[in-house]
């Protein structure tokens, strides 16, 4: 396996989206060398990190040009999970049997509500 330097994974992670096997690919080696890299110099892991920041930054502007082009499914979408701390939140109706599990005409409401990392119902 050849040495790998600090400057030219640093180079090769422009225009990866922050993905190792991208970074990897381009210079022609594993990707486990390429994690390696990151772990141990700090500079690299800063820079990508910045560059899936670049990513996730586009895809977030995709999300908004169609909000603003008035598609209503991914208002919705923006609405439930953006726009959630407005309390904008997704319920969903069931008709279920509890004692034969047939469905019936009984209706519960379920409320999910996101809160951090983890979901509450």
């Amino acid at each position: 396996m050849k040495p790998v330097k600090k400057k030219e994974i640093l180079k090769a992670i422009k225009g990866s989206g922050g993905v190792l096997t991208v970074i990897a690919d381009k210079l022609e080696i594993h990707r486990q060398t390429v994690a390696n890299c990151r772990d141990k110099w700090k500079e690299v892991k800063d820079r990508i990190e910045e560059e899936r920041e670049k990513i996730t930054d586009k895809a977030e502007h995709n999300i908004i040009k169609r909000v603003v082009q008035e598609d209503i499914e991914i208002s919705k979408w923006w609405l439930k999970t953006i726009g959630s701390n407005r309390g904008f939140l997704e319920t969903q109706k069931h008709d279920i049997d509890l004692e034969s599990n047939i469905n019936t005409h009984e209706e519960i409401k379920i409320t999910v509500i996101k809160t951090g990392d983890k979901e509450e119902t």
